[in-house]
């Protein structure tokens, strides 16, 4: 039986500076050990899901947050 990982919110406008959501430089420390263990457990046949916020033009989210997504 395979495992699965689930990858949740790194996305380009959290992740990657001067986007419009970026959370850090420290958050950003934690991209390699990420492509680690999915490279080791795409090696072992794992399933990887990527989760991932998305918004329509007009989302209400927008009110609070700059557009992203």
């Amino acid at each position: 039986m395979a495992n699965a990982v689930i990858v949740v919110d790194m996305i380009v406008a959290f992740m990657e500076k001067g986007r419009s959501l970026y959370c850090s430089d420290r958050a950003r420390a934690i991209i390699p050990r990420v492509q680690e263990i999915l490279d080791r457990e795409v090696a072992q046949g794992s399933h990887i899901f990527f989760l991932m916020d998305a918004h329509k033009p007009d989302d209400k989210e927008f009110q609070m947050f700059p557009p992203h997504a």
